[in-house]
């Protein structure tokens, strides 16, 4: 389904993307750098110092495990059974004395024995890395002034005194920051040359290989590797994540906007130095602000989040204005320029319901400044069509397909919009029947419909349309559509509605009368008959619901905390979301379990925009680009909007589960149940129960979004339940 888009004035003054924030763990540990882990215990090197961190406290601190002495650096560890083994520098700050490294063994069931030393060197030792019993350690040598290249030792770690086996020499590597070993691979963490290399370990193989770089990272220091191949890398202030055997898709799984450094440039967001995951939560360091900092990497919706940020694929910084959705698995989107209405020829399209998006360009035929696109309707993962308007007034716009993925894009001629026209609007409601709507020509809206795919376009009688008033436009994105209902909205308050997807056609006036800048409206269809009306006029907002196709419109009191830039119904329910403010800095998101009556709010703070739903399950909304967000898959199984519902009875307590559910449904309550309930969200009654109350068998019900209704003593109460 589809509807309003904001306008470029309601969410100009909004700069920055969202991504998931790392939040503050444990503070007060003196310029932590490199941790490890030991089953829920971290280990982290601090300056002269290490720490514990037991992970399993409800009230996390760090303790001081050892402290090095005066003019000994702890650099990274790594713990096989008791044994705590840390990279130490000897350095003389003082005097800028460079003194060695060596890499120690602590006891940490001993640690009052202090340190033993298992291998030094003269050199620098930059890293080292532990794979079962071995070690793997990197060792600069400087072969010119400033000129270095990296050997590679190895070493027994259960030997007392172990003589190391020097395995790759004159490795152009510069610094390296970290290492790890995962498959018989050495992947090594070089911020210098802003890349994670790899060395095969089985093959003998002496070369280095790129295995991340720029831009997927830059200034990248720590990396770990889980046993499923997961692996994370600290790029600058980024936590970003790939797999250990094929790194062609990374994402950005969190970052720290909050916690700054200057080093004399200006602030800029302090980088992090180390992670390690535990579970579902990643643990980072932040040197300069002695805090180990996490974000959850699982990034599974929590129950109350209505959405779920995803990737766009699509350049950081553009506008995810429009989406189409073609069915459960397949959805489309177009981009614009984010500070301007500049629609561009970029798309980026999903096949996996959401998950995972990859962009692509529209090829027109004809260069960027002579034709924009700024609608886009697809019924399958190969075809969809444009709307593309003329941005030099010379180059005739229309309507453009696909039917490769968005290879090739051909244009059908008979929608034959000419230079006077401005096409507004494309949509089909299957592969066959197709509408277009395009702003007035000689006092009439220029409308085009096909039943073929768009072979052949057919205008629609002026005498079917109402006409145009005087200085009336359309928008390219003001509709609505349902199974054979369409409507669009005018610049003068007035939706253009058809019962019977293009046909005819009649018009109603609206509270709003004109001036965007003031006054606004937005509108949605539930079905071909229910849809809801609001309107600002002067600061009046005016709420309106029909539930016979638009032949009448009633008023109603819509209470809550609620903007109306844009609504949108979840299709054949009674659920409504509410989107933005005008110019709201707040950028409520809230959403309505009762068409519009009573609004609550879900979240703040995100720019959403052209939210769409394909089904009680499918939605998709629109953001602005970045390397690990830009768009917004919905969550179904959100408990705000699954939200118990008791109006009729506020002393029982329902609980239904599982939720989702695809055959059985087991239901509790505290008190006695007498009879059950299945109804659909308008209410009617599906099935009803009087035996076996505990377990409902669900199986039969198509899937979609259902009411359980539970009679007790005390009344009636009910809950929203899925049926996959």
């Amino acid at each position: 389904m589809k509807k309003i888009t904001l306008l470029l004035a309601v969410f100009v003054s909004i700069s920055a993307c969202f991504a998931q924030e790392v939040s503050s763990y444990v503070s007060g540990l003196n310029g932590p750098r490199k941790m490890t882990v030991n089953g829920t215990t971290l280990y982290v090197n601090g300056y002269e110092n290490v720490y514990t961190i037991d992970t399993s406290s409800g009230t996390p601190t760090a303790n001081l495990l050892y402290t090095f002495p005066t003019d000994y650096y702890a650099y990274k560890t790594e713990i096989s059974g008791n044994d705590l083994f840390i990279l130490v520098e000897h350095y003389i700050e003082s005097s800028d004395t460079f003194l060695g490294t060596e890499i120690v063994k602590l006891d940490i069931t001993n640690v009052g024995a202090g340190t033993q030393t298992v291998v030094s060197s003269s050199n620098f030792i930059s890293s080292f890395a532990l794979s079962g019993t071995t070690i793997y350690y990197s060792e600069e040598i400087e072969t010119a002034p400033d000129v270095f290249l990296i050997d590679i030792y190895s070493f027994d770690a259960t030997q007392t005194s172990p003589t190391p086996t020097l395995d790759y020499t004159g490795l152009d590597t510069e610094v390296i920051d970290d290492m790890q070993v995962y498959s018989n691979t050495l992947y090594i963490s070089s911020r210098d040359h802003q890349k994670v290399f790899t060395l095969d370990l089985s093959s003998g193989a002496s070369s280095l290989v790129d295995f991340l770089a720029v831009p997927e990272i830059n200034f990248n220091k720590g990396i770990f590797i889980l046993p499923s191949g997961d692996f994370y890398v600290c790029s600058a202030h980024q936590l970003k994540k790939t797999n250990a055997l094929d790194s062609s898709s990374v994402e950005m799984v969190g970052e720290n906007t909050t916690y700054m450094d200057d080093e004399g440039s200006g602030p800029f967001n302090a980088n992090l130095r180390d992670v390690v995951v535990i579970g579902d939560t990643a643990y980072m360091a932040l040197e300069n602000q002695g805090l180990i900092v996490t974000v959850n990497v699982n990034n599974e919706p929590s129950d109350s989040d209505i959405w779920v940020e995803k990737s766009s694929g699509i350049s950081a910084g553009k506008l995810i204005p429009y989406i189409t959705i073609a069915d459960e698995n397949t959805s489309w989107a177009l981009a614009s320029e984010y500070t301007s209405d500049n629609y561009l020829k970029e798309f980026t399209k999903s096949v996996d319901g959401g998950e995972n998006w990859i962009a692509g360009t529209i090829n027109l035929g004809v260069a960027d400044n002579e034709l924009g696109t700024l609608s886009i309707s697809a019924v399958s993962a190969t075809t969809a069509w444009v709307a593309a308007y003329s941005r030099n007034g010379t180059t005739l716009g229309g309507i453009w397909k696909t039917t490769d993925g968005g290879l090739t894009w051909n244009q059908q001629t008979t929608a034959s919009y000419g230079l006077s026209s401005f096409p507004n609007i494309v949509h089909f409601f299957d592969a066959n029947n197709g509408i277009t709507t395009g702003d007035p020509v000689s006092g009439e809206f220029e409308i085009y419909i096909t039943s073929n795919s768009g072979a052949n376009w057919t205008a629609v009688p002026a005498n079917n349309i109402p006409d145009a008033l005087a200085g009336e436009y359309g928008f390219n994105t003001w509709y609505d559509a349902s199974t054979n209902t369409f409507w669009f909205g005018t610049t003068l308050g007035r939706i253009f509605m058809s019962p019977d997807r293009g046909n005819t056609w009649s018009v109603y006036q609206s509270n709003m009368t004109g001036d965007l800048n003031n006054n606004w409206l937005s509108f949605s269809l539930s079905d071909d008959n229910t849809g809801t009306l609001f309107t600002l006029q002067n600061g009046v907002l005016t709420s309106k619901i029909t539930t016979d196709g638009g032949i009448t419109f009633n008023d109603f009191t819509a209470s809550g905390d609620f903007g109306i830039s844009e609504i949108e119904y979840i299709p054949n329910t009674s659920i409504l979301f509410a989107n933005l403010r005008i110019n709201d800095p707040e950028l409520k998101f809230s959403y309505s379990l009762d068409n519009g009556s009573n609004f609550s709010v879900g979240d703040t703070g995100i720019l959403r925009n052209d939210v769409t739903f394909f089904s009680q399950t499918m939605g998709i909304a629109g953001g602005i680009s970045s390397a690990s967000g830009g768009i917004f898959k919905y969550n179904p199984n959100n408990t705000l909007v699954l939200s118990t519902h008791n109006p009729e009875n506020t002393e029982n307590t329902l609980l239904v589960y599982p939720n989702p559910t695809t055959d059985r449904l087991n239901i509790k309550s505290n008190l006695p149940i007498h009879k059950v309930e299945i109804l659909s969200l308008q209410g009617q009654v599906l099935k009803t129960f009087t035996k076996e109350l505990k377990a409902l068998n669900v199986e039969a019900l198509q899937s979609g979004l259902y009411l359980v209704k539970a009679y007790t003593n005390a009344g009636a109460s009910s809950i929203r339940f899925i049926k996959q």
